[in-house]
């Protein structure tokens, strides 16, 4: 910092002399800047402000202030030392507030093999507290993350809610995301569309193979930067979040497909479900993987070029990459095998054999 020169006045010796704080104060203003005493008008109008000065003080090196002499109201003239202390000290260049309070900026650089949340987590849990059991933080003192902590936070908790315990509050939060809100609607749309809430259910199980899929796309992206050195190391960033997001209404289309044809042969053939399920797999197992494997092929070259601007969209391609991926296999395992337990429990609700009724006579009074 700069360096500054503070003036703190000995309450008690300025007493002894009869001086005041505000005569200190005065004092010391005629001394560097020049103590406004009142103005005068001139003819005109125009105001011209009458201003003290400590004579042969002006452009003096501060230090000197200790001895400008002082004239007390008990008729003694001593130096301005012997009212007040004078330290050297140093002050900031600026001071920044945030919300009218005073505000200190400290950057952390981590490593580029740690991720942004570890950082966040070991910030928040480890070196917080131990600096304030320490004391060298004082309690009165409020620490917020900004910057890239900041976004990632405010973007997790807009995506998939905060959580802040096994309390209402979390469920709220969480059923306020994103996330849930777009899951939510594609169920309802499917819903709709299949007049039914089961078919939908059976649907949305390619979902989190998705989301499986999009972490590895995203670990397998991360652990290959982290190999080269001329690419910056891909993290869980804002832009990758909204991959997850497009994953939801991506991924439920191959299980609409297959859902939708195994409905049309048990429907409008009769045919029994282990059957119509496996034929309905062998029908649409190619439009499958030509949708999935089009969108997979243009994510290619997002996830692996570089160049400039690629640390922007590489995440996002690697979460689609793999959660296309791993959805389109797995739906082709996962939700027949599902459709068929759904349909076969459905069949044995709604064919079970009623009640047998047991008539019971009693005799009659002779």
């Amino acid at each position: 910092g700069r360096p500054e020169l503070r003036i703190i006045p000995n309450r008690e010796r300025a007493a002894d002399l009869g001086l005041t704080v505000g005569d200190i104060g005065l004092t010391v203003e005629a001394c560097v800047d020049g103590a406004y005493v009142g103005d005068y008008r001139v003819a005109g109008g125009d105001t011209i402000d009458i201003t003290l000065y400590v004579a042969d003080q002006r452009n003096r090196p501060t230090s000197e202030i200790a001895q400008v002499p002082v004239y007390s109201p008990t008729g003694r003239i001593v130096p301005l030392s012997a009212a007040a202390d004078l330290v050297a000290t140093t002050a900031p260049q600026q001071i920044n507030h945030v919300e009218r309070q005073r505000a200190v900026t400290l950057s952390v650089t981590p490593p580029e093999s740690m991720a942004l949340e570890s950082v966040i987590r070991t910030i928040t849990e480890k070196f917080e507290p131990e600096l304030r059991a320490s004391g060298q933080i004082d309690p009165s003192v409020l620490i917020s993350l900004t910057g890239n902590a900041d976004k990632l936070i405010a973007a997790r908790n807009a995506m998939i809610g905060k959580w802040e315990g096994w309390t209402m509050r979390s469920f709220v939060n969480i059923v306020s995301g994103r996330f849930f809100l777009s899951v939510l609607i594609v169920y309802l749309l499917m819903a709709a569309l299949f007049e039914s809430w089961v078919y939908p259910f059976v649907i949305m199980f390619s979902v989190p193979l998705a989301i499986f899929g999009g972490f590895l796309g995203l670990f397998l992206a991360h652990t290959g930067t982290l190999l080269t050195t001329d690419q910056p190391v891909q993290q869980l960033d804002v832009i990758t979040f909204l991959g997850f997001v497009i994953l939801v209404g991506l991924v439920v289309n191959n299980a609409i497909l297959l859902v939708h044809q195994s409905l049309i042969y048990m429907r409008e053939q009769n045919l029994d479900p282990q059957i119509a399920i496996p034929r309905a797999v062998r029908v649409r197992v190619r439009p499958v993987f030509m949708t999935s494997l089009t969108t997979i092929g243009g994510q290619i070259p997002l996830a692996l070029m570089p160049g400039a601007g690629s640390e922007l969209y590489r995440g996002l391609a690697s979460v689609m990459l793999g959660g296309l991926l791993i959805a389109t296999i797995g739906t082709l395992v996962l939700v027949p095998a599902v459709l068929s337990v759904v349909v076969s429990l459905r069949r044995a609700t709604v064919h079970a054999p009623p009640a047998a009724k047991v008539a019971v006579t009693t005799p009659r009074d002779p």
